[in-house]
């Protein structure tokens, strides 16, 4: 109850709070984007208390999820964070600084190359784990088989509009299904849930699809983090990693019906 309260708290304050905060941590973000899309802030957006506070305590309420099973408290949780996070990142021009970034990744090696980037296994671990994130290597080696068609429009919707849409949709897909979670209870049947067509295409269909784009678009912003200048959207990479780690966690055990 006292971690479910500070977390409450803690958003509160940051939302009443933004203004200040965005000044003192995110001030060079701002400095950096109106010199120009393509100069890349770094060492002093890089660290960012804010945004690092809150990948962490989005890095905890995963940790629980994982160490309980997933529970709706769990997911309400991580969707405060991530809508907080959404907030802040307006505040400080997070999704311009991210476009760029890509944008500059493309401009170098072309569409197909960041569209099909895939981050390796130990650099994805090594960050996650970074910011407190407990990993499990079978979530981590999940695999996503996205066509063409689905990669694109994950690399188009990132330039266009930067990250703050997706993770606002991630936590609105959390809300959405914690109120489900919480009357199916711990012990779901796999066989069961898929023949329930309308619990398999709501919720099932819905959490894999959100987990998808997720990591479609984590890779570009993973790989341009590794850039020269690029150290300050490690966080960002972070975030909408683990995220994702949540809504696949939720995935496999109500929807796959295995757990570790």
């Amino acid at each position: 109850m006292e971690s479910v309260v500070g977390r409450r708290v803690f958003v509160g304050s940051v939302v009443a709070g933004l203004p200040l905060l965005a000044g003192a941590g995110g001030r060079a973000f701002a400095q950096a984007g109106a010199a120009g899309p393509h100069l890349h802030p770094a060492a002093v957006a890089a660290a960012d208390p804010v945004l690092d506070h809150l990948v962490r305590q989005i890095a905890a309420a995963h940790n629980a999820a994982r160490a309980r099973r997933p529970r709706g408290e769990d997911a309400r949780a991580i969707a405060s964070q991530l809508k907080t996070l959404a907030v802040y990142a307006k505040q400080i021009d997070l999704d311009a600084r991210v476009r760029a970034g890509v944008r500059d990744l493309v401009a170098v090696h072309g569409r197909e190359a960041v569209m099909y980037h895939e981050v390796e296994l130990a650099a994805r671990q090594a960050s996650l784990e970074r910011f407190g994130f407990r990993v499990e290597a079978r979530a981590l080696n999940y695999p996503v088989h996205a066509d063409h068609t689905a990669r694109a429009a994950a690399l188009d919707a990132l330039l266009a509009d930067g990250l703050s849409p997706t993770w606002q949709r991630i936590a609105r897909t959390l809300e959405q299904i914690a109120p489900e979670i919480d009357r199916r209870g711990a012990p779901v049947v796999a066989v069961k849930a898929r023949q329930d067509a309308i619990w398999y295409g709501a919720f099932c269909d819905s959490l894999w699809a959100d987990y998808e784009r997720a990591q479609l678009m984590a890779a570009p912003v993973c790989w341009a983090s590794t850039m020269p200048l690029g150290s300050f959207l490690v966080p960002t990479c972070v975030a909408l990693e683990g995220g994702a780690m949540t809504l696949l966690f939720i995935y496999l055990f109500y929807c796959a019906g295995f757990w570790w």
